[in-house]
């Protein structure tokens, strides 16, 4: 039986393939509403987006479980020409408490888990 030698060429082509026949298997569903799930720096801005055909304003909440700790108005921004969806950015730059397992709540509409994190959190989470 002969031995195949791997040039760094055919290493590159098999990782390329590797990484393309998985990337169907890593792309998660889209939540609505649509938010940072690697989380938010409690001080800083914190938007996240809505798709709906309303275009009124809608109530929003954001919750840990069943308390509510944030609420107002989705602030309508329009037609998305790339996506072809109408939005609604949800602003929320007010809560600024450090937390976990948070999902924002838009109507009967759950978002994917969210997390507020202090700054030496998200540092310390991106350079690992």
């Amino acid at each position: 039986m002969s031995a195949t030698r791997t040039t760094p060429f055919r290493q590159t082509l098999i990782a390329a393939a590797l990484v393309c026949a998985s990337a169907g298997a890593a792309v998660a569903e889209t939540g609505n509403p649509r938010v940072n799930q690697l989380g938010y720096i409690p001080a800083g801005p914190k938007i996240a987006v809505y798709a709906t055909n309303s275009n009124a304003p809608l109530a929003w909440q954001l919750r840990r479980g069943d308390t509510v700790l944030a609420s107002g108005q989705t602030n309508p921004f329009g037609h998305d020409g790339a996506s072809g969806e109408n939005l609604h950015h949800i602003d929320l730059s007010d809560f600024d408490q450090p937390s976990d397992n948070l999902t924002l709540h838009v109507g009967g509409d759950q978002s994917h888990p969210l997390r507020s994190t202090r700054i030496s959190s998200v540092v310390c989470s991106t350079t690992h």
